[in-house]
């Protein structure tokens, strides 16, 4: 094959093309896939070419795309050989009848991946099973420098966003505020966390309005979360499949007037949860004498409870 050219620029740009035109183009497998533009499922194929991976789909609307799916042809054989379908979850987040792929948050019936790395976010509102599930007039205790604040979680949202410029997700937008903290669950211990980044999107299913006896009012999507005492068992439920009698575990309001103070004897009502919740309950204060030494245990785990005046239930 020979080459000729009129200047350096012209030279380059010819053998680039020359060299492409001399690319193996090698199709490997197919797989799934989305259009970047409308996430629209569709049907994608895997191809090798100039020692790389690429993965190649078309939109009937936005056309077709090919992107880069692994640096290094290698690389990718060797993640082939280790890989295998998984068993899937139990107990999946989204239904069959909610799925609008990929929009919801979760696992639905359809993924074969089971979980590798759990991620456990807790708030002082609930247990929240996931983080974009909380609606824009849902309140948090916020620490902003030296103020304590009860916001809508819309408003801690609007303050930094208008601030700060805000990065493109997967599913929407955030932003890293900086100063802001939120009274959470950490270790065992109630703490103020640093609010790392504050996540908003679109949501397109359903808001479900929990109304309890006591007149608390919450707004949570479908797919959210909460404890329920059913059958005096305690139950993680979505919020689509309570139902009317149900007993929802929330911090009430109390009208403490001086004659209706009552005392509420929490460990012994703790020592009644299975074995692995008390194993995450600890207990504070003057612990001193009450600690007794066990060889199982050993005497520098208790010497370090003695130290940080708290030990396990």
């Amino acid at each position: 094959m020979y080459l000729s050219w009129s200047s350096g620029e012209e030279r380059s740009e010819s053998l680039v093309e020359a060299l492409a035109e001399r690319e193996e183009v090698k199709p490997i497998g197919t797989t799934l896939s989305i259009c970047p533009e409308c996430n629209l499922l569709l049907e994608a194929e895997l191809i090798e070419r100039g020692g790389k991976i690429y993965i190649k789909k078309t939109c009937p609307k936005h056309g077709e795309f090919t992107e880069l799916y692994f640096g290094s042809a290698e690389m990718y054989r060797r993640f082939k050989k280790y890989a295998h379908d998984g068993k899937g979850i139990a107990n999946p987040n989204v239904k069959k009848s909610q799925i609008t792929c990929p929009y919801n948050c979760g696992l639905c019936p359809s993924h074969l991946s089971h979980t590798a790395l759990a991620n456990i976010v807790v708030t002082n509102r609930c247990d929240l099973y996931c983080w974009y599930c909380l609606p824009p007039d849902e309140e948090l205790l916020v620490k902003d420098g030296d103020k304590i604040r009860l916001l809508k979680i819309e408003e801690l949202a609007s303050q930094f966003f208008k601030k700060l410029q805000p990065k493109k997700a997967c599913e929407g937008e955030y932003v890293e505020p900086l100063g802001a903290y939120v009274l959470s669950f950490v270790n065992g211990r109630v703490k103020w966390s640093k609010v790392k980044k504050i996540f908003r999107r679109k949501y397109f299913g359903a808001i479900y309005q929990i109304v309890t006896k006591t007149g608390r009012r919450m707004r949570l999507t479908q797919d959210h979360r909460i404890l329920i005492l059913r059958n005096e068992e305690l139950e993680r439920l979505p919020v689509a499949e309570l139902s009317p009698g149900d007993k929802v575990l929330i911090i009430g309001d109390l009208n403490l007037d001086g004659e209706n103070d009552f005392e509420i004897n929490l460990v012994s009502h703790f020592k009644k949860l299975p074995p692995e919740e008390q194993e995450k309950i600890y207990l504070r204060g003057d612990i001193s004498r009450k600690l007794v030494y066990d060889p199982e245990i050993g005497a520098e785990k208790i010497y370090s409870w003695n130290i940080r005046r708290s030990a396990p239930l």
